[in-house]
């Protein structure tokens, strides 16, 4: 199930499209497109409720989800029976506030991205705007690979996807640049990311 609830009529946002002859055309399809769909039903309540949790992926191979928190900078391994456990415990292997995953099913690798931002609260002023890749081996839990970026270049890592032939794609938000968000792509060569082929 999926659909988003939204007043989109009352959106200041959307302000200046209200003078368009078709406004009334576009808001409705708008509402049609994002209206909840199917049945939704609760597949897990985690027991920490300051975990704050961010990305979700899917191991179709394990049938488990993986889920990363912000707070706790920590990845969480959900099977299908809603028993959970840490992945990666707080804070290892440099993991800063843990947002996007993607799951590689095929080499059985978990991309994980993760960024201290200044907002959240949790990180020390040197640390801030720092931002990490992390490649995890599913299997054991292992670090594969790592890219931290210096806290100067602010690129804000925020979400990734696992490529065809076995890359990533990372967005960045720019978190102190004002040309908005662009996106880095990330390789895999021997069965280990080379680096960062396009900085944002």
């Amino acid at each position: 199930a999926w659909g988003v609830a939204a007043d989109l009529g009352g959106s200041a946002l959307l302000e200046p499209l209200r003078a368009r002859a078709d406004w009334p055309v576009l808001l409705a399809e708008t509402a049609t497109d994002l209206a909840p769909r199917g049945a939704p039903r609760t597949t897990y309540t985690t027991a920490e409720a300051d975990l704050i949790p961010e990305g979700l992926a899917w191991d179709p191979v394990d049938d488990a989800y993986y889920l990363s928190s912000v707070a706790a900078r920590k990845i969480v391994r959900v099977d299908r029976d809603g028993t959970a456990r840490d992945f990666i415990a707080p804070g290892a292997h440099g993991y800063l506030a843990g947002l996007g995953l993607a799951v590689d099913a095929e080499r059985r690798r978990l991309w994980a991205v993760s960024t201290a931002q200044p907002d959240d609260g949790l990180f020390e002023a040197a640390i801030n705007h720092v931002s990490a890749v992390h490649v995890f081996d599913l299997r054991s839990g292992a670090l594969l690979w790592r890219h931290v970026t210096a806290a100067a270049d602010s690129l804000g890592f925020n979400d990734v996807c696992v490529l065809p032939d076995g890359g990533a794609a990372v967005l960045c938000l720019n978190s102190n640049r004002s040309e908005g968000g662009q996106s880095a792509s990330l390789r895999l060569d021997n069965s280990r990311p080379e680096g960062l082929d396009h900085e944002c």
